[in-house]
């Protein structure tokens, strides 16, 4: 199923040290469900106990002291055996048989799992720090090192989704091989020159990419504390439009601007991507490659402007 997201909540682990990567990757990994009722399985369970109920009522309706109502419920069973029986054939597994009470059968094989199936132009990463022992809560100070640059590709979708629990919904091609081999020197020495047009390598598969655009750190413990903002300093008046991620990097100690509460000071993205132990709250923002932009004659990457709705995609089925 497919629905709407404003931000991920990341679990961060009780480790000294991890990477934002590592909180990405357990958010979207293949989780074995040990509680998740199978309905086909449900409904399979179902049938043999209907057909089992018919057999022992019909042997009963052999005895010449049998009742009206006991032979009535032998013609109803057998009806809704059939009912069933013909749900179950046709693959109409999610429908309400009526009259039918189905059993609960937990899947002993069943799986879920979340990845995102639209990438949204911002993306925000909520670093859940919490730690709960009882009533008692505490905040986790493990240091999460976050890049400037993120591909987040690993985590999305590739167009084909997967349907077989025992596999991930979905995954990206290996990174693709040229696809003509030149012969030995030996060979290439000796042989004719050949009109015939070679086959062009095979493009990678777009990359998912997101820049970091500002970080809320919280200072203190679980109940009390100050909260700071960075932001990638604006560029230019009005619309404030990011520039190439092939640019040269801003000299050191520039770039970002500190605020915390009316105190505002310029600092450099060395000082941010070292607030690790402090990252409550993370804001990239997707970029784009341009071919043949940027200046330099080669591939640029630009911000994303006017990029639809994010949506998650998520599966969760068992082994039937």
């Amino acid at each position: 199923m497919h629905f709407p997201f404003d931000n991920w909540q990341l679990a961060v682990p009780r480790l000294a040290n991890c990477r934002l990567e590592d909180c990405l990757m357990d958010y979207t990994r293949l989780e074995v469900l040990t509680d998740c009722i199978c309905r086909k399985c449900s409904m399979r369970a179902t049938l043999l106990r209907l057909e089992q109920d018919a057999e022992r009522l019909t042997a009963e309706v052999g005895k010449p002291t049998v009742s009206q109502s006991k032979k009535k419920r032998v013609r109803e069973v057998r009806r809704l055996a059939g009912r069933l029986k013909s749900a179950l054939d046709e693959g109409r597994i999610e429908e309400e048989i009526k009259g039918v009470k189905i059993e609960k059968v937990i899947s002993r094989a069943s799986t879920k799992q979340a990845m995102v199936a639209r990438p949204p132009p911002v993306l925000a990463l909520h670093l859940n720090r919490s730690v709960h022992f009882g009533a008692y809560a505490s905040k986790n100070m493990a240091r999460v090192h976050f890049p400037e640059v993120l591909d987040l590709t690993p985590f999305t979708t590739s167009g084909m989704l997967s349907t077989s629990p025992s596999i991930p919904i979905s995954s990206h091609p290996p990174t693709p091989i040229p696809t003509y081999m030149p012969p030995p020197p030996s060979i290439a020495a000796v042989a004719a020159p050949s009109t015939k047009t070679r086959p062009a390598t095979q493009q990678a598969p777009p990359r998912v990419l997101y820049r970091l655009a500002a970080v809320v750190c919280h200072y203190g413990q679980h109940s009390f504390g100050h909260y700071v903002c960075f932001r990638r300093k604006p560029r230019g008046e009005g619309r404030v439009v990011p520039p190439w991620l092939d640019e040269l990097a801003a000299s050191s100690g520039k770039g970002w601007l500190r605020a915390s509460d009316d105190a505002v000071r310029e600092v450099g993205i060395e000082t941010v991507l070292r607030e690790n132990a402090g990252a409550f709250m993370l804001y990239y923002e997707r970029v784009f490659k341009n071919e043949g932009g940027g200046g330099g004659g080669g591939a640029s990457i630009r911000s994303s402007v006017g990029v639809g709705p994010d949506v998650r995609a998520e599966r969760k089925d068992g082994w039937r």
